[in-house]
C-alpha cells in the first residue's frame, strides 16, 4: 500500500466504505506516514466543517422588516429598464398597487427582497433575483441571494443567484460556503458547474480543494468529474 493509494481512498475511509482490510492497512500506514496522517486529518476536518454547517430551514415569510410587506398580498410583476436603471414592481393589495424607481430606492428594494423570497411566481423571482445582482455589497441583499442559491425550487433562480454570489466568494466565507454547498448538493447539474467554475478562484482553499479530490474520484457526473480534475490539475502541487 502506497501513499497514492491511501489519499485516493481517504474518502471511502472516512465513510466507512473500505472493507475491513483495506481499512486495517490505511490505519496502519497512516500511523507511520506523516504526509498521510496530516492529509487524513485534513479531510477529517473538512467532513467535520461540512456536517457543521447549518441547516436553515426555509421561512414562509420573508426577514426584511419593513411595513410595506403587511399591507401587500403578493408581488405580480417585475419590469427593469436597462436604459434608465429603473424597476417597476406591481403588486397586490386591498387594491392593486405599483411603485417604480431605482433599485437603491428603498421601497423598491424592500419589495425586491420580498419578492425574491416569497412569490409563488418563479418568474417574479428570478427578475427579482436579476434586478439585485448588481446590489451585493448591501448585506440583505446578500443574504437574499444567499437564501435564493440554497432553498428556491428552481434552477434558473439558483442559477442566477450564484451569477451575483460568485464574485463574493473570495471575500465572504459565508457565500463561499454556500457556493461550495451548491456544488455538493444541488440537483440542477448547471448549478453545480456554476459553482464549481465560481470555486475556482479560491481552488486553493483546503475545503475547496478537498471537495474537488472527493468529486474527482467519485461524483456521479462525468462533467463534474472531468471539471474537477481539469482544475485540480492547474494548481500547484501541495507537499
Amino acid at each position: 500500500m502506497n501513499c497514492e493509494w491511501v489519499q485516493r481512498n481517504i474518502t471511502l475511509y472516512l465513510y466507512g466504505e473500505l472493507a475491513d482490510d483495506a481499512h486495517h492497512e490505511l490505519e496502519q500506514h497512516v500511523a507511520r506516514c506523516q504526509a498521510c496522517a496530516a492529509e487524513l486529518a485534513e479531510q477529517r476536518e473538512f467532513h467535520k466543517q461540512m456536517n457543521a454547517l447549518p441547516v436553515e430551514e426555509p421561512s414562509a415569510s420573508p426577514t426584511t422588516d419593513t411595513p410595506v410587506e403587511a399591507s401587500i398580498g403578493g408581488i405580480t410583476s417585475i419590469e427593469r429598464d436597462p436604459t434608465t436603471n429603473t424597476v417597476k414592481v406591481q403588486y397586490d393589495r386591498v387594491t392593486p398597487g405599483s411603485v417604480q424607481g431605482a433599485v437603491s430606492d428603498p421601497r423598491v428594494q424592500d419589495l425586491l427582497l420580498y419578492a425574491a423570497k416569497s412569490n409563488e411566481n418563479s418568474g417574479v423571482r428570478l427578475n427579482s433575483v436579476d434586478a439585485l445582482v448588481d446590489k451585493t455589497d448591501d448585506m440583505r441583499v446578500r443574504e437574499t441571494l444567499t437564501y435564493a442559491l440554497r432553498y428556491d425550487s428552481n434552477p434558473g433562480v439558483r442559477l442566477h443567484s450564484l451569477d451575483g454570489l460568485g464574485p463574493l466568494v473570495k471575500q465572504d466565507i459565508r457565500v463561499r460556503n454556500a457556493v461550495l454547498e451548491a456544488l455538493l448538493n444541488d440537483s440542477n447539474l448547471g448549478v453545480r458547474s456554476g459553482a464549481l467554475h465560481s470555486l475556482e478562484p479560491v481552488k486553493t482553499d483546503s475545503s475547496v480543494r478537498m471537495a474537488l479530490e472527493q468529486l474527482a474520484q467519485e461524483d456521479p457526473s462525468e462533467y463534474i468529474r472531468t471539471e474537477s480534475r481539469r482544475v485540480l490539475a492547474s494548481m500547484p502541487t501541495v507537499y
